[in-house]
């Protein structure tokens, strides 16, 4: 097997693995955030209980934290799904070389 190629495939696979721990890096850092603000706003509601204005626009902010929550998870969903693919894809590339080396192979 040519080694030039062999080093490809594996610099490929490397920064694909480095890509996707990024993003769950990221995404983890978001999803914390996430957490700490809905923590923020029970904390709120507890000193805000007897206002219903308050409570009111609590309540709508807890529902857009559960948005952007449910948005993350399709992102990571779908991202996961794209790397999934890519991995998948590589792997396909890296069999399709290795049937070659060995048709060339069994030609000689």
């Amino acid at each position: 097997m040519d080694k030039e190629k062999v080093e490809e495939f594996e610099s490929r696979r490397e920064r694909l693995h480095s890509l996707k721990s990024q993003f769950d890096r990221d995404s983890d850092d978001f999803e914390e955030y996430i957490y700490e603000r809905r923590r923020r706003i029970l904390d709120m509601e507890s000193i805000y209980k007897p206002d219903p204005i308050i409570m009111k626009i609590l309540d709508r902010r807890k529902l857009l934290f559960r948005k952007m929550e449910q948005s993350l998870y399709d992102c990571k969903e779908e991202y996961e799904k794209y790397l999934d693919k890519e991995y998948s894809d590589l792997e396909d590339e890296i069999y399709e070389y290795n049937q070659q080396e060995i048709d060339e192979g069994e030609e000689q």
